[in-house]
């Protein structure tokens, strides 16, 4: 032990140790409620047995104590205070000697003597003890620090609890790190697997109701979030000083009103000026859309292209922005000019083929002033609209069959259906596909098609039926058979 905290321990010890008799009869709340009143009287020996007897009380006598500490005689809250110090600590009449003086060692020390009175706890398999030290720290970076100290490898200290079954000791070094958001959800996740989520809960609130405190507040938000009880978890993070716990919060519930306005509370937005940064105005934009604020809506999406005005720099991000809520038209204006690759592809996934043909005719008219480059661009239903014979034709059909629409890939429903589905099993497109490519193809030209992990055989078939040899398939980086290749055979 520092030699610092060495004469400030001394007294402390003195004060608690020396002259407790403890009785083996816990006191009944009537002598409690006297003991209390005699806080305020005019005999200073009379005040200060009083105080003896609720120190020496314990627990039983904290919840008047905490009525009397807010009595208007400033004597009795001193007094009252003054116990409670001790009981807030973790120090009482039964506290062992020696673990009253890693108390005061946390009380009065620095980092260092904080985090070896934790660790002194521990050893003495005193984890509630350092848990409620903890609780009293009030920087909540050193808080962490310390936590970090006690619970090193506690992952593996955890699973060798878990194998010796040593469940209680486990949760109580769960609740000393539950001091940040994964602490609180490894707290969370084992209270719900061991079926105490609900007490813990129970617990918490009527400790809220006795002495509020952030960090308790946001312990409760969270054991109410895993529970699925989302309301009262909100109510609980309205509490704290965590805006973006409210904010999740009414995300999880879909509340966007009150997302809505909180959020652009808490970020500075102020759609009447145009402020703030793409990501801010996003998520303000996605909010006021799905809030059906239909005017604050329009003010972020102008906001959005405002920004992307006067800052050319974030021009993609800005249409990111507006291709989120659905503003496709505003985003492929704001982009084709500098993203044409980007629209394109997007002007493709809505199945407005012919737009996006136009956009790179457009492109490569302008790529042609500056490389030897022949890009030819048409609107056609296969080789409808298509003359003469080439070397390669690279093509991704559609393949999908019909009755699998409903087992497909969330992802994948983005896209236009004409450019998914090929029939009841797939390959009506294809069908037509082959002959008309075995028919544009070069002597000696390739033709090379992406389908089905099943249909290879079939399309390989086709290719062969068509004079295409040899065809053969290939497989993507999965090794799943993907690819069909085939080729014109070369002139005699």
């Amino acid at each position: 032990m520092s030699s610092r905290i060495a004469p400030l321990l001394l007294p402390l010890l003195l004060i608690l140790l020396q002259g407790s008799s403890l009785s083996a009869d816990a006191p009944n709340p009537d002598e409690i409620d006297r003991a209390v009143r005699q806080l305020g009287d005019d005999n200073y020996l009379v005040r200060e047995r009083a105080s003896k007897f609720l120190w020496e009380a314990g627990k039983p006598a904290e919840a008047a104590l905490r009525g009397a500490a807010t009595s208007e005689d400033a004597e009795v809250a001193l007094r009252a205070q003054r116990i409670l110090v001790y009981f807030r600590y973790g120090v009482y009449p039964d506290t062992p000697p020696e673990k009253v003086a890693l108390i005061a060692q946390f009380r009065y020390g620095n980092t260092s003597d904080k985090q070896a009175a934790l660790i002194g706890l521990r050893d003495l398999q005193d984890l509630p003890r350092a848990l409620a030290l903890l609780r009293t720290e009030p920087d909540e970076r050193l808080r962490k620090q310390l936590v970090g100290g006690l619970t090193k490898n506690l992952d593996r200290t955890l699973g060798q609890m878990f194998v010796a079954n040593q469940w209680a000791e486990a949760g109580q070094l769960l609740e000393l790190g539950a001091v940040d958001d994964a602490g609180m959800r490894n707290l969370a996740a084992y209270l719900l697997l061991r079926d105490q989520l609900d007490a813990k809960i129970a617990s918490l609130q009527e400790r809220l109701a006795g002495q509020p405190d952030p960090s308790d507040a946001r312990l409760l938000a969270m054991l109410l979030r895993a529970k699925g009880d989302l309301p009262a978890a909100q109510r609980a993070a309205e509490k704290t000083d965590d805006a973006d716990l409210v904010l999740g919060l009414l995300f999880e519930q879909a509340n966007w009103k009150p997302l809505a306005e909180q959020y652009d509370r808490a970020t500075g937005n102020d759609l009447a000026t145009s402020s703030g940064d793409v990501v801010t105005l996003g998520y303000s934009a996605a909010h006021h859309r799905l809030a059906g604020n239909r005017q604050q809506f329009e003010k972020a999406a102008d906001a959005i292209v405002k920004l992307a005005e006067r800052k050319p720099n974030k021009r993609w991000y800005c249409g990111e922005a507006l291709i989120i809520n659905e503003r496709i038209d505003q985003a492929v204006e704001l982009l084709r000019e500098h993203r044409p690759v980007e629209v394109f592809e997007l002007l493709c996934r809505q199945g407005r083929f012919r737009e996006a043909l136009e956009l790179a005719a457009e492109n490569a008219e302008l790529l042609a002033a500056r490389l030897p480059c022949r890009v030819r661009t048409t609107h056609s239903d296969l080789f409808d609209q298509l003359d003469g014979a080439f070397g390669l034709i690279v093509a991704n059909l559609p393949y999908v069959a019909a009755g699998e629409a409903a087992s497909l890939p969330p992802e994948v429903g983005h896209d236009p259906p004409q450019a998914l589905f090929g029939g009841g099993d797939g390959l009506a497109v294809i069908r037509r596909f082959v002959p008309q490519a075995a028919a544009h193809l070069a002597p000696g030209g390739w033709v090379a098609m992406e389908v089905g992990a099943d249909q290879c055989e079939e399309v390989v078939g086709l290719c062969t039926a068509a004079g295409l040899v040899p065809a053969r398939a290939a497989s993507d980086l999965s090794g799943n058979p993907r690819f069909v290749f085939a080729r014109n055979p070369p002139a005699a």
